[in-house]
């Protein structure tokens, strides 16, 4: 975090991309490798950013994500979860308009609420 570079910027003539590159100065945070919770973190925010982002293919590790919205993103909270009475959990969807999307679905553990709020940008 104390030394820093300038970017390096390469001339491109493919299709447009951006590539977003780090390496984190792991002795800062005396670790020596990133921990499981961290990666999972970090996975987590990669995924929020491939359900918020129209027509933006995310990637990580060099695998793309299957969550391409975020109606796929609520459907993995309940993948293969059933209602008290074995009925697969239903989602109620509604795509307001270009800056509201909203679902409900039933919880498997009593009351919890998950809020997800993203500001997108016109």
């Amino acid at each position: 975090m104390t030394k820093l570079s300038e970017p390096k910027v390469k001339d491109f003539f493919g299709e447009d991309y951006t590539k977003i590159t780090f390496l984190p100065d792991l002795s800062k945070f005396k670790m020596e490798k990133l921990d499981e919770g961290i990666v999972g973190l970090m996975s987590r925010r990669a995924f929020d950013v491939a359900a918020s982002s129209r027509d933006v293919k995310v990637f990580l590790n060099g695998k793309k994500f299957s969550v391409n919205n975020f109606k796929d993103y609520i459907d993995l909270y309940i993948k293969n979860k059933k209602d008290d009475v074995g009925n697969p959990i239903k989602i109620v969807y509604e795509n307001a308009n270009d800056g509201w999307e909203v679902a409900l679905t039933l919880s498997d553990r009593g009351f919890q609420q998950v809020c997800i709020c993203l500001i997108l940008a016109a």
